[in-house]
């Protein structure tokens, strides 16, 4: 009988075999005289087209070191640690055998057994469309046509990851068990299960959006160049740099990371953690940052102590130095390996030695109720507010327009919700349930203070002599007032009086004009009776005729519409500052939560708090209410 020649002697018998076949057709003579049959070489299965490290091939029994070459049925090939190898059938079958790996070779690579290891199907069957079986301890398993996969068989089981096609496996009964693309066939003690791992980790897309002055430099260019406007690709290794005036906006999947002037940093890594995206943030500065509950989200921000901040539902928060602000939701801070987790309202702060304390976040200056018409006039940025929420927990959303299509941020928060208020423009907010529907709604304006008593001073009004009573009304403050009479033939100039009705031996006002006319400044004539003449002057300047004594009252009429602030004023000092003003008719007025009484004009004059920050606060009749914001210096 033909015994499996060794690969040495491979070369003489394939050149011995056409005359094998021709004695085989023409019966050649043996030593006797009689006519025998000669066996033919059997067909090689496959190649071992490469390998790593260490590869027996055991043949005939005999083991020896494996080198490239033809492969037969009943070979034998056993990788040891790191190495690997390739195998490559007629028709374009590849399999690569992994680590510590025993394979037997088979009639084909479409009919293979496997005794322990990793084997990974490259492309099975692409070539000549046959289906693979795969024999193990633990049945046979059928892997299509054009199938990507890699079979591990150990001590614990048999686990087949698929990666492109399907396999079956064929169990006792008959019954089969079916795995595709994504998904894994795991073979434990009598059991087999379908283990899917969803949607293929891909590291997320991190995009920037830039406003106003922003500088990129992304890996491998030599130097920062300026940003383009709108959304572009920021990929790991990118740095950024905001200026004067700029803003950016780093986003992903999940999240969003606000960047304000003067915060620069890196893009250091984007990747698909087992609990969702995962981004590696070098920044100097603080940060915005905003979750959407959409796919939980790590960010990992370096520092002398890195912080760690997890979320896996809306969320946000004001991120600094070893400071954390939660403002809705929550998130959990890891910090030196211990988590930590804060919800709204609270402050996470990180020691020098790491630890992380967590403490109640001091209440905004101005918390806005919901439900009511709100403006907040102030000279310079608001800063942070507190939105109002109706209840002890609610899930809020705040946004740039009515449409909540432009979200700032969205979470649970407790009693009341923390923004930074826009320089001017509006904020909208509002409760949602939890399929997402409205529940109650809120509305504020942000304006610039502009209104005040000096305004309404600038004003003038005319006082003609007519012999008649005039009658003056003002709002604020008595504005600048112009009297005129009539000229007198030959006069040098006109001598001017003003005198209280109940006083007609003192002059308030006593000046001399070149013209049949004369004003008087804001603030020398305040509410009251008056009376008032001109009388023309000879060369001399003596008065040549006497000038008729008219009447005058001066009325406050508070028609006003919006609070009128004299004083203070933005930048005031704080020792002996007043406050004096005059509010609309029917309205209430608060400074810093107190109540301030007003006169029946609606006028209020009183000592200013001993406090930095002034907030002056209106209800009017129909429940709407107005701020005003002064600040003081020491």
């Amino acid at each position: 009988m033909w015994s499996t020649p060794p690969p040495s002697r491979l070369p003489h018998i394939l050149r011995l075999l056409p005359v094998c076949l021709l004695v085989t057709l023409t019966a050649c003579p043996s030593d006797d005289g009689g006519a025998t049959l000669t066996p033919l070489p059997p067909e090689s299965v496959a190649r071992l087209v490469s390998k790593e490290g260490t590869v027996t091939l055991t043949r005939s029994g005999k083991p020896a070191p494996a080198q490239p070459g033809a492969l037969y049925e009943h070979d034998e090939l056993e990788t040891g640690a790191a190495a690997k190898a390739l195998l490559r059938a007629p028709g374009g079958r590849e399999i690569e055998l992994g680590e510590n790996t025993r394979f037997k070779v088979g009639r084909d690579l479409g009919d293979i057994e496997v005794t322990e290891g990793t084997i990974s199907f490259l492309a099975p069957g692409e070539g000549d469309g046959g289906v693979t079986q795969v024999t193990t301890r633990f049945g046979r398993t059928a892997i299509a046509p054009g199938t990507r996969a890699t079979l591990a068989l150990g001590a614990a089981g048999l686990a087949v990851d698929v990666s492109v096609g399907v396999i079956t496996q064929v169990e006792e009964d008959g019954g089969t068990r079916t795995a595709s693309a994504g998904q894994k066939l795991e073979f434990g003690v009598g059991s087999i299960e379908v283990v899917d791992p969803g949607t293929p980790k891909e590291p997320p897309k991190v995009q920037l959006t830039a406003d106003g002055r922003v500088l990129l430099k992304k890996k491998g260019e030599p130097r920062f160049s300026a940003a383009r406007k709108g959304a572009q690709d920021a990929p790991e290794g990118t740095a950024f740099q905001v200026g004067p005036g700029g803003r950016a906006r780093l986003s992903f999947d999940g999240a969003a990371v606000k960047l304000g002037a003067g915060v620069n940093g890196s893009i250091d890594a984007a990747q698909k953690g087992d609990d969702g995206n995962e981004v590696a943030l070098t920044v100097n500065g603080p940060v915005a940052l905003a979750l959407d509950g959409k796919a939980p989200v790590k960010v990992k921000l370096a520092g002398k102590h890195p912080i760690e901040v997890k979320g896996k539902s809306e969320a946000a928060a004001n991120v600094s130095r070893g400071r954390v602000e939660v403002l809705a939701g929550e998130l959990e801070l890891v910090v030196n390996g211990k988590p930590q987790v804060v919800k709204a309202g609270e402050v996470a702060s990180v020691s020098a030695t790491g630890a992380v304390e967590v403490a109640a976040r001091a209440r905004p200056w101005l918390t806005v109720p919901l439900g009511k018409k709100v403006r907040v006039y102030a000279k310079r940025a608001v800063g942070e507010i507190g939105l109002q929420l109706p209840e002890e927990l609610s899930r809020a959303q705040v946004a740039n327009d009515a449409a909540f299509t432009d979200l700032v941020l969205a979470g649970p928060g407790k009693d009341f919700i923390t923004v930074n208020a826009p320089a001017a423009g509006e904020l909208f907010w509002r409760t949602v349930d939890d399929q997402g529907e409205a529940q109650s709604n809120g509305r504020v304006r942000f304006m610039p203070d502009v209104g005040s008593a000096k305004d309404e001073a600038s004003r003038g009004d005319v006082v003609a002599e007519t012999g008649l009573k005039a009658t003056v009304f003002f709002q604020g403050a008595v504005p600048t007032l112009t009297f005129t009479f009539p000229s007198v033939e030959g006069a040098k100039g006109y001598r001017f009086r003003v005198y209280r009705a109940s006083d007609l031996n003192k002059a308030l006002v006593d000046k001399k004009t070149n013209e049949a006319k004369t004003t008087v400044d804001p603030g020398l004539l305040t509410e009251g009776s008056y009376r008032w003449s001109a009388s023309a002057l000879d060369e001399a300047g003596n008065d040549k005729v006497g000038g008729r004594m008219n009447q005058m009252d001066i009325i406050y009429d508070n028609s006003l519409t919006t609070l009128q602030l004299a004083s203070p004023r933005d930048g005031d000092r704080l020792d002996g500052a007043k406050c004096s003003g005059t509010a609309p008719l029917g309205t209430r007025l608060f400074l810093n939560g107190k109540p301030v009484a007003t006169d029946g004009s609606g006028r209020f004059n009183v000592a200013a708090p001993k406090a930095e920050l002034l907030v002056f606060r209106l209800v009017s009749g129909d429940g709407s209410e107005s701020y005003w914001l002064r600040r003081l210096r020491k």
